[in-house]
């Protein structure tokens, strides 16, 4: 897949989303509690770019289309397909004793991997005075790693837990999600090295309906990853603070939901993990499995 595919897939998303119904989605990266319909079934398709590292030059762009389907009124299952483009030039630091790149150089397109979404709803916001719940179960196989497009064979399974709250007869949805992440990654470029790790993300959201249209907001996303080392044992990796605005806008037939993501705290600072570097930045932000900076757009309809 080329890159003017992924750009083309997304403009035709824009396009086609205006003749369909849809189950909006005011956040980017939080979850709300509520499910599909029985019965309905829903195309959202999310382009989410990444950029900036501070050295060289970095960006990436991840394409995931996505069918939903409403099983019951409280159990929705969900597949997605994902690929990436990404192009990183002199962007990693390299070893000051022998020399060595973190991550070699990198320009290609790439099919990516597929996932399940099994979401069940206990309560409901709109019937439960305004309070939701809802669990989900993530199973999902990726055949690159996001950082730098390496072949990678990784097996992996989210488990969450997605709280969300009404307020001003539906004038403000705030969201919180918790969800852990246990991973098992073949590294295929480095002689099929194996690495076990748990992943924990904390999201929150806020969002404020100024019109019957628009709803306008705020997200955060904190993320931290434990690795087992050596000697058997799981050791924090490093973890990374992110917060923007959102912008969601919806019509009977459609709607898209566009979210802006700065890094404002991670650790370890570029490169530390890796020892005595060259070329490595201690800015306060994590940028070996990071960026500084996120966008992501979601197009949704229904048919």
């Amino acid at each position: 897949m080329q890159r003017r595919t992924v750009a083309g897939f997304t403009l035709l998303s824009v396009l086609f989303a205006m003749s369909a119904h849809a189950d909006e989605s005011l956040f980017g990266y939080n979850y709300g509690a509520e499910t599909m319909p029985e019965g309905r079934l829903e195309w959202v398709n999310t382009l989410t770019h990444r950029w900036d590292k501070e050295l060289g030059h970095y960006r990436a762009d991840e394409l995931m289309t996505e069918l939903e389907y409403g099983v019951t009124d409280r159990l929705t299952l969900a597949g997605y397909l994902m690929f990436l483009d990404i192009k990183h030039e002199g962007a990693f630091p390299r070893t000051a004793e022998d020399g060595e790149v973190l991550y070699p150089d990198r320009d290609g397109s790439y099919f990516r991997g597929a996932k399940f979404n099994l979401k069940y709803n206990l309560l409901s916001p709109y019937l439960n005075d305004g309070f939701g719940l809802a669990l989900m179960v993530e199973p999902s196989y990726i055949t690159r790693f996001k950082v730098d497009g390496s072949e990678t064979k990784q097996w992996e399974v989210e488990l969450g837990a997605l709280l969300q709250q009404n307020l001003l007869d539906d004038q403000w949805v705030l969201t919180a999600n918790t969800i852990v992440a246990r991973e098992r990654r073949v590294l295929v470029e480095d002689d099929g090295f194996v690495e076990h790790e748990w992943e924990f993300y904390q999201t929150l959201g806020a969002s404020w309906r100024l019109t019957s249209n628009w709803y306008a907001g705020l997200e955060a996303r904190h993320h931290m990853d434990v690795l087992k080392n050596d000697d058997g044992d799981f050791k924090k990796n490093q973890y990374s603070t992110f917060v923007g605005p959102n912008l969601h806008y919806a019509q009977k037939d459609w709607w898209l939901t566009a979210t802006f993501f700065k890094q404002v705290r991670g650790n370890p600072p570029y490169a530390r993990s890796v020892g005595e570097i060259d070329g490595g930045a201690d800015n306060g932000l994590h940028l070996d499995e990071n960026e500084k900076y996120e966008f992501r757009l979601k197009v949704g309809y229904e048919y």
